[in-house]
């Protein structure tokens, strides 16, 4: 079985998949990660605006499931995969076996500070990659309604098969995502 989990920035997408992991043993990949390696390999600056450039030319040339097709490579058992943007990830998924795609929001306040007092993998400030609230706002704006080779967010959100709201404190996000692995009889996996 695969665990999509999609949703907006700072929604807390990988700690709900931490918590997954911790609760079940699964493998946790990033398709985000996919497009970091390779702008590693290809010598590209992974500055937001990079990787997004970078994985929609990456779609337009391998075909906008190319992503899923990556972590697919690495794995032969069930996993969580987080950071699917494109609706042809989904598909891709869904062909392999059975799949369920989970979607994480919060209201955009507190998205927004969140991110602001975040760190990044590379530990520079998340938030210094958006000055405002309202480039904030801009930039999820165009995350939300992409091309057929870019991000399409809010398909997946109108789409996922379940929808988390991870509104509160981290332990009511942990209730909620036990609750979720009952539903989805992975409880005692």
């Amino acid at each position: 079985m695969i665990i999509g989990i999609t949703g907006t920035n700072g929604s807390g997408k990988d700690t709900v998949a931490q918590l997954m992991v911790e609760k079940l043993g699964w493998m946790h990949l990033s398709l985000s990660n996919e497009v970091r390696e390779v702008a590693q390999e290809r010598g590209v600056s992974s500055t937001r605006s990079n990787l997004i450039s970078l994985a929609n030319d990456l779609r337009k040339e391998f075909g906008s499931g190319y992503f899923a097709k990556r972590v697919l490579g690495k794995v032969k058992n069930s996993f969580i995969a987080t950071s699917i943007r494109n609706p042809e990830e989904v598909k891709v998924f869904h062909e392999f076996g059975q799949f369920k795609l989970i979607s994480v929001d919060a209201p955009i306040k507190i998205r927004f500070g969140r991110i602001k007092n975040s760190e990044t993998r590379a530990g520079a400030k998340v938030g210094e990659q958006w000055m405002t609230f309202e480039e904030f706002r801009a930039n999820e704006a165009k995350e939300m309604k992409g091309g057929l080779y870019s991000q399409q967010l809010a398909k997946l959100i109108d789409t996922a098969d379940i929808k988390l709201e991870n509104n509160g404190t981290i332990e009511e996000l942990e209730k909620k995502v036990a609750e979720l692995l009952i539903s989805l009889n992975l409880s005692n996996t």
